[in-house]
Formats: structure tokens, C-alpha cells, sequence
């Protein structure tokens, strides 16, 4: 997309996920508007797939692999993921040396993903289906219940990192990786040359692979 203008004027209207906006979107908007006072922003949270041209966005923030007609992919940035639990839950239950052993254990899962868990592995993809005790459409539901100790789960790395640091959860089957998948910006076509929209594009891009919150933590 075209390098924008900063002398920006006009409304957007953008959808966001709720979690990573409050970790991490929300001072990104906030600093864009600051730059570009004459715009005026309606920001939504919502953790769903959605399609911006049926819905009304001028931009539409999201996880999803999906795709919709007359809508332009604008990647953002690659998002690792990780399977992690308790010490005192592993302690207690296990530590899972196969992705099939997650089938004798608590699983917490976030809701909107299903219940197939894919891990890679020397032999090619490995799909597990779970049972879980636990389905929540936000990750910090997940997150809370797995610093109890309730359960095995997967996290994005922007939330899970925090508690891996301080030693509250602990990485599992870190030798089946998780397949990354891809923060991206859906725009549709016909918004796609709008001054405003590219600022908004460029500046998510390049903040979110300057702050870099899914990296593996050190």
C-alpha cells in the first residue's frame, strides 16, 4: 500500500480483537489519533471472523484464516503460539510428552478455534482433537484458569509470555511446534487507496513488528 499522507482528515471505522488490543492495539490507536488529530476513530473489540465489506469496517484486525471476496489481506505480523500449564498442574497431573497424551488431561481451549489442536512434528502434521474443561472466547479467561492450575492450554505468545516469565505457567510439548499463523488487516478493495486507511495499515504494520509481544520468551 502506497506511503500515507499525515495531514489526515475523516472517519474510521475499525474492528479489533479484545485481548490483543487491550494488551497492546489500544496504545497503537492511541498514538495514531495523536498524530492525526482531524480523524475520528470508532473502534469495535470483537473475536469472531467477520467480513469489514458486510459489516461496515473500513478495516477489520484479525487472526482468522479467513477470507472474503472484495476484501484486500494486508499481512501485519506472524504470531506464534504455545501450549503451556501450572507447575502445580503438572506437578499434580503429568508433564504430556506426545500431543496424543493431551487426551488423558484438562484442556482449556479457546472457543472460536474449535478443538482440533495441529502440531508439527519430523513426520508431518499431528491434529488432536480435545475435550475441554474449559472453552472461553477470550484468552485471559483461559489464562486465569490455567495460573489455578486447571488445565493444559494454548495461548498466543503475547499473552502467555508475561506468566512464563514469572515462572506461573510452564511451556509443554515444546518439541511439536505449533503452526504459526498470521496477524493481518482485512480492507475492503474499494477502501484500500483511502489515504486514511493506508496510515492506519502502515502504522499497524510497522508498530507491531517493532514491539514484537509473540516472541519466544528469553
Amino acid at each position: 500500500m502506497a506511503r500515507p499522507r499525515r495531514d489526515l482528515e475523516g472517519h474510521l471505522r475499525v474492528k479489533v480483537p479484545t485481548t490483543l488490543t487491550i494488551l497492546h492495539l489500544d496504545a497503537i490507536l492511541a498514538r495514531f489519533q495523536a498524530e492525526h488529530p482531524r480523524l475520528s476513530l470508532d473502534v469495535v473489540l470483537a473475536d469472531r471472523p467477520l467480513n469489514p465489506v458486510e459489516e461496515g469496517f473500513d478495516l477489520a484486525v484479525t487472526v482468522f484464516p479467513a477470507f472474503f471476496s472484495n476484501v484486500f489481506d494486508e499481512p501485519l505480523c506472524p504470531l506464534r503460539r504455545m501450549v503451556c500449564a501450572s507447575p502445580a498442574y503438572l506437578a499434580s497431573r503429568g508433564m504430556p510428552k506426545h500431543p496424543r497424551d493431551l487426551a488423558g488431561h484438562d484442556i482449556l481451549n479457546f472457543l472460536p478455534t474449535g478443538p482440533i489442536w495441529t502440531f508439527e512434528s519430523n513426520r508431518g502434521p499431528i491434529g488432536v482433537e480435545v475435550a475441554p474443561k474449559l472453552s472461553a472466547n477470550d484468552s485471559q479467561v483461559l489464562l486465569a484458569a490455567a495460573r489455578e492450575g486447571n488445565g493444559i492450554v494454548l495461548l498466543p505468545s503475547y499473552v502467555a509470555t508475561p506468566a512464563l516469565r514469572s515462572g506461573e505457567l510452564t511451556e509443554v510439548l515444546t518439541g511439536f511446534s505449533l503452526p504459526d499463523i498470521l496477524i493481518k488487516a482485512l480492507v475492503p478493495t474499494n477502501r484500500v487507496q483511502i489515504p486514511r486507511v493506508q496510515a492506519l495499515v502502515s502504522t499497524l504494520r510497522n508498530s507491531l513488528g517493532q514491539t514484537s509481544p509473540w516472541e519466544q520468551p528469553g
